[in-house]
Protein backbone atom coordinates (compact mmCIF):
# COMPACT_ATOMS: atom_id res chain seq x y z
CA UNK A 1 0.00 0.00 0.00
CA UNK A 2 1.26 3.47 -0.90
CA UNK A 3 1.55 5.82 2.07
CA UNK A 4 -0.44 9.10 2.10
CA UNK A 5 2.53 11.23 0.98
CA UNK A 6 3.27 8.66 -1.69
CA UNK A 7 -0.28 9.03 -3.02
CA UNK A 8 0.08 12.81 -3.11
CA UNK A 9 3.34 12.47 -5.00
CA UNK A 10 1.72 10.14 -7.51
CA UNK A 11 -1.06 12.67 -8.18
CA UNK A 12 1.55 15.41 -8.62
CA UNK A 13 3.58 13.10 -10.84
CA UNK A 14 0.55 12.39 -13.03
CA UNK A 15 -0.14 16.08 -13.63
CA UNK A 16 3.54 16.85 -14.23
CA UNK A 17 3.88 13.97 -16.72
CA UNK A 18 0.69 15.04 -18.45
CA UNK A 19 1.25 18.79 -18.84
CA UNK A 20 4.86 19.55 -17.85
CA UNK A 21 6.68 16.58 -19.35
CA UNK A 22 8.71 18.61 -21.84
CA UNK A 23 10.52 20.28 -18.92
CA UNK A 24 11.76 17.00 -17.46
CA UNK A 25 15.56 16.90 -17.26
CA UNK A 26 16.22 13.61 -15.42
CA UNK A 27 15.84 14.60 -11.77
CA UNK A 28 12.35 13.65 -10.60
CA UNK A 29 12.42 15.66 -7.36
CA UNK A 30 13.55 18.89 -9.05
CA UNK A 31 11.04 18.44 -11.86
CA UNK A 32 8.13 17.87 -9.47
CA UNK A 33 9.22 20.75 -7.23
CA UNK A 34 9.50 23.11 -10.21
CA UNK A 35 6.10 22.07 -11.52
CA UNK A 36 4.42 22.52 -8.14
CA UNK A 37 6.08 25.91 -7.64
CA UNK A 38 5.09 27.18 -11.08
CA UNK A 39 1.47 26.05 -10.63
CA UNK A 40 1.24 27.61 -7.16
CA UNK A 41 2.84 30.88 -8.30
CA UNK A 42 0.67 30.81 -11.44
CA UNK A 43 3.68 31.09 -13.75
CA UNK A 44 2.54 27.92 -15.53
CA UNK A 45 -0.85 27.85 -17.23
CA UNK A 46 -2.61 24.95 -15.51
CA UNK A 47 -6.37 24.62 -16.00
CA UNK A 48 -7.23 22.97 -12.71
CA UNK A 49 -10.92 22.38 -13.46
CA UNK A 50 -10.31 20.81 -16.87
CA UNK A 51 -7.39 18.71 -15.65
CA UNK A 52 -9.41 17.44 -12.68
CA UNK A 53 -12.20 16.28 -15.02
CA UNK A 54 -9.69 14.39 -17.15
CA UNK A 55 -8.01 12.91 -14.05
CA UNK A 56 -11.33 11.70 -12.63
CA UNK A 57 -12.48 10.14 -15.90
CA UNK A 58 -9.10 8.47 -16.41
CA UNK A 59 -8.88 6.94 -12.95
CA UNK A 60 -12.49 5.77 -13.05
CA UNK A 61 -11.68 3.95 -16.31
CA UNK A 62 -8.39 2.54 -15.00
CA UNK A 63 -10.16 1.22 -11.90
CA UNK A 64 -12.80 -0.42 -14.11
CA UNK A 65 -10.25 -2.01 -16.43
CA UNK A 66 -7.41 -2.95 -14.06
CA UNK A 67 -8.54 -2.64 -10.46
CA UNK A 68 -5.44 -2.22 -8.31
CA UNK A 69 -3.12 -3.67 -10.97
CA UNK A 70 -2.80 -0.78 -13.42
CA UNK A 71 0.66 0.38 -12.35
CA UNK A 72 2.53 -2.80 -11.50
CA UNK A 73 4.90 -5.10 -13.30
CA UNK A 74 3.62 -8.30 -14.84
CA UNK A 75 5.21 -11.72 -15.17
CA UNK A 76 3.53 -14.45 -17.17
CA UNK A 77 0.50 -12.21 -17.58
CA UNK A 78 0.06 -11.93 -13.81
CA UNK A 79 0.52 -8.73 -11.79
CA UNK A 80 3.44 -8.63 -9.35
CA UNK A 81 4.75 -6.10 -6.86
CA UNK A 82 3.56 -2.66 -5.92
CA UNK A 83 3.17 0.57 -7.84
CA UNK A 84 6.15 1.23 -10.10
CA UNK A 85 6.43 5.01 -10.72
CA UNK A 86 7.72 4.68 -14.29
CA UNK A 87 4.83 2.33 -15.08
CA UNK A 88 2.43 4.76 -13.41
CA UNK A 89 3.50 7.64 -15.67
CA UNK A 90 3.37 5.44 -18.73
CA UNK A 91 -0.05 3.93 -18.01
CA UNK A 92 -1.71 7.19 -17.00
CA UNK A 93 -0.40 9.33 -19.85
CA UNK A 94 -0.51 6.55 -22.45
CA UNK A 95 -4.10 5.78 -21.47
CA UNK A 96 -5.07 9.42 -21.87
CA UNK A 97 -3.60 9.40 -25.37
CA UNK A 98 -5.70 6.33 -26.26
CA UNK A 99 -8.62 7.00 -23.93
CA UNK A 100 -11.51 6.34 -26.32
CA UNK A 101 -9.90 3.11 -27.49
CA UNK A 102 -9.21 1.99 -23.91
CA UNK A 103 -12.84 2.63 -22.99
CA UNK A 104 -13.99 0.38 -25.83
CA UNK A 105 -11.91 -2.60 -24.62
CA UNK A 106 -13.24 -5.21 -22.23
CA UNK A 107 -11.38 -5.41 -18.91
CA UNK A 108 -9.94 -8.80 -19.91
CA UNK A 109 -8.66 -7.46 -23.24
CA UNK A 110 -7.24 -4.31 -21.60
CA UNK A 111 -5.43 -6.40 -18.94
CA UNK A 112 -4.08 -8.76 -21.58
CA UNK A 113 -2.72 -5.87 -23.64
CA UNK A 114 -1.22 -4.12 -20.63
CA UNK A 115 0.50 -7.27 -19.39
CA UNK A 116 1.83 -8.03 -22.86
CA UNK A 117 3.37 -4.59 -23.39
CA UNK A 118 4.91 -4.18 -19.91
CA UNK A 119 6.48 -7.64 -20.17
CA UNK A 120 7.96 -6.83 -23.57
CA UNK A 121 11.67 -6.21 -24.13
CA UNK A 122 10.73 -2.96 -25.85
CA UNK A 123 9.04 -1.62 -22.70
CA UNK A 124 11.63 -2.99 -20.29
CA UNK A 125 14.34 -1.21 -22.31
CA UNK A 126 12.83 2.14 -21.29
CA UNK A 127 12.27 1.34 -17.60
CA UNK A 128 14.58 0.43 -14.74
CA UNK A 129 18.06 1.85 -14.15
CA UNK A 130 18.86 4.80 -16.37
CA UNK A 131 15.22 5.32 -17.35
CA UNK A 132 14.95 8.86 -15.98
CA UNK A 133 15.28 10.66 -19.28
CA UNK A 134 12.68 12.48 -21.33
CA UNK A 135 13.15 10.27 -24.41
CA UNK A 136 12.61 7.10 -22.34
CA UNK A 137 9.61 8.57 -20.53
CA UNK A 138 8.07 9.59 -23.86
CA UNK A 139 8.73 6.13 -25.30
CA UNK A 140 7.09 4.37 -22.32
CA UNK A 141 4.03 6.56 -22.72
CA UNK A 142 3.94 6.02 -26.49
CA UNK A 143 4.15 2.24 -26.06
CA UNK A 144 1.20 2.16 -23.64
CA UNK A 145 -0.88 4.43 -25.86
CA UNK A 146 -0.08 2.28 -28.88
CA UNK A 147 -0.99 -0.94 -27.09
CA UNK A 148 -4.52 0.33 -26.45
CA UNK A 149 -5.00 1.55 -30.02
CA UNK A 150 -3.57 -1.51 -31.81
Amino acid sequence: MVEARGKEELVLRYFAARVYRDRFKGNISDWLDNFMEEVLLKTFNFNEDEEWKIFTALFDELRTKFGSYAFVKYRGGQPIGGVAPAYYEAVTCGSIEAFDNLKSLSPDEAKFRLAKIVESEEFRAVTGPGANSLPKMNERIRLIGRTFTA
